[in-house]
């Protein structure tokens, strides 16, 4: 079958075309035929165009090849499987400093350091078993005599070559070495700051064991402390008991001579001051340590203030100092402690005699502040027109130990504990307290601002006793002859019938004779102590209903404790006011 002209060959058509032109009936075919040549020419053309165009890209992509495989910046090389260099680049050339022609059929075993051959065949014969690409690392010495630390990379391409890495590891190996020198040097310093930082801890340690030794002294001191200045109030209030007890004494029975009575006046208001210098000393030494306890409850600061003023209305009328109160006619209550709140009022007090000369006054005055509807407060000031305070003086006012007085002769007296003492107590009470004066010789104010609180709720009283008692039988236990004297002479001055004994043993044979009904034992008894009397009275039925009193010396919170758990119903301190020894029996009748 003849075959279209679509199909023929160029030959072909050429070998129709002659037997065409030789028939001249064939001209339409030959027609056709020249046309089919034509466009098989111009795609001739046209894939000639195409070949060139690719020709030249495959040439470009080529020399980009080539500059990029010479100019790479590592060397690449193929070796044979007995490592002798088939080509290597431009790059390796230069790394083995000698021209690329001169390397070809050269062994690369012949640039490796004898040291580092075995090395270099164990790289090539595993190569060649695994196929896989394998690392090694070692020296190469150049043409000119160069050693050159290096790192082959190779893996197996065919059969017959294998494709070869060689990475310069100079600057590798001098990084290394510069980090290595750092980390020695910084081994060293981290050494030295090691041994500084131990050397550091143990003066620390040192110190840490220097202060918890200085901590424990100062503990133990304070312990001491607190030891010595409870035994220095005891031994200060054992003769101040007979002082004042005799004083009163006196006073009752030589009441018609205006002389001795103002002598004994004398001798009680500096017996108290004694008193009141050793409570203060040993209360803000309690504030200081934080052991001091307030016994709350709502109280009328209102009616607290007029019984403290009036208590030491006479104190301020001998100083011939005139007092203004001014207090609201309603209650104001406050939740505080009676005897504690007392004392700051006190204190106050004798703060205004003592820095107010002959004719001046002292103003107390008592308010509701109610700036704030949330918490309305109550305002004490206490102000008075005596020589003032220097402006440098009022922020160390309420420091312990802080002279107003200054003087050589110190008139003025006292310890600078007063109002430190008013200040921790105020706080403890969750007040507070400021004090005001213009300068030297225009006065001071003092104000006392406490939070009020609600009423309290409205208490029956008590029914009234009924015994028609007048006197009492008393039995009265000290070791001081001269407290007991004066107080036997003061009990039985006032009617009573009075029992004595100077040591507990002694104490408790009287006891169980004579069936008191009130008891007053000092606590420091020599054999059997306070304590142990209380004991043994109360484990007696007979005596079981005997009012127990504790005297002491020792006015301490631990000791009031202590005193209450032995049995005691009472803990007063000694010198025991007159007042408050009356008020006892009083009591009781």
């Amino acid at each position: 079958m003849k075959k279209s002209y679509d199909e023929m060959t160029r030959p072909e058509l050429l070998a129709e075309l002659a037997h065409l032109s030789s028939d001249g009936s064939q001209a339409a075919k030959l027609e056709l035929l020249g046309h089919d040549l034509e466009i098989q020419r111009e795609q001739l053309r046209a894939q000639r165009d195409q070949l060139l165009a690719s020709q030249s890209q495959n040439q470009i992509s080529r020399d980009a090849y080539a500059e990029l495989y010479d100019f790479a910046p590592v060397a690449y090389l193929l070796l044979d499987p007995h490592g002798l260099i088939r080509a290597i680049n431009l790059t390796g050339s230069a790394l083995l400093e000698r021209e690329r022609s001169k390397l070809i059929d050269t062994r690369l075993h012949a640039f490796i350091i004898p040291p580092d051959r075995p090395a270099f065949l164990e790289h090539m014969r595993h190569c060649r078993e695994t196929g896989s690409q394998v690392v090694t690392e070692l020296s190469i010495q150049t043409s000119t005599g160069r050693f050159i630390p290096v790192q082959l990379i190779s893996r197996r391409q065919s059969q017959n070559d294998y494709r070869t890495i060689i990475n310069d590891l100079t600057e590798r190996r001098r990084a290394e070495a510069a980090i290595g020198t750092l980390n020695a040097g910084l081994e060293v310093r981290v050494t030295e700051r090691t041994a500084q930082l131990l050397q550091a801890n143990a003066q620390l340690l040192q110190e840490v064991t220097f202060r918890k030794e200085a901590e424990a002294a100062l503990i133990d001191a304070s312990r001491r402390k607190d030891e010595f200045l409870a035994m220095l109030a005891h031994e200060l209030r054992n003769p101040l008991s007979p002082i004042r007890s005799a004083t009163d004494f006196l006073r009752l029975v030589l009441k018609d001579d205006q002389d001795c009575h103002e002598m004994l006046t004398i001798i009680s208001r500096q017996a108290d001051h004694m008193a009141r210098i050793v409570d203060d000393l040993l209360d803000v030494s309690r504030i200081t340590r934080g052991k001091i306890s307030l016994d709350f409850e709502v109280l009328n600061w209102s009616q607290l203030v007029r019984e403290v003023v009036e208590d030491i209305s006479a104190e301020l009328a001998a100083s011939e100092l005139a007092i203004h109160l001014e207090l609201p006619e309603e209650p104001i209550w406050v939740s505080g402690d009676e005897t504690r709140l007392s004392q700051v009022v006190s204190n106050l007090l004798h703060n205004a005699r003592k820095f107010t000369d002959r004719g001046g006054s002292v103003a107390i005055r008592l308010t509701v502040d109610r700036s704030n509807a949330e918490q309305l407060r109550a305002m004490l000031s206490v102000r008075d027109t005596g020589i003032g305070i220097a402006s440098d003086m009022l922020g160390r006012l309420f420091t312990p130990f802080n002279q107003a007085d200054r003087s050589l002769d110190r008139s003025r007296g006292g310890l600078g504990l007063g109002l430190a003492l008013v200040k921790g107590l105020v706080e403890l009470h969750g007040g507070t307290i400021t004090a005001v004066s213009e300068g030297l010789g225009t006065g001071a104010e003092f104000t006392v601002c406490l939070a009020l609180t609600h009423a309290p709720a409205a208490v029956a009283s008590p029914p009234a006793d009924g015994n028609g008692r007048q006197s009492l039988r008393v039995l009265i236990i000290d070791d001081q002859h001269d407290t007991v004297h004066t107080m036997d002479a003061l009990l039985k001055n006032l009617g009573h019938e009075v029992f004595t004994a100077y040591d507990g043993e002694e104490g408790v044979r009287i006891a169980r004779q004579m069936h008191p009904q009130v008891i007053f034992s000092d606590i420091g008894l020599p054999g059997m102590d306070g304590y142990s009397v209380a004991r043994s009275v109360r484990a007696d039925p007979q005596m079981r209903s005997a009012y127990l009193v504790a005297v002491t010396g020792y006015g301490q919170q631990e000791d009031r404790r202590r005193a209450l758990e032995a049995g005691f119903d009472r803990h007063l301190t000694k010198p025991i006011p007159f007042q408050e020894l009356k008020g006892v029996l009083a009591g009781l009748l």
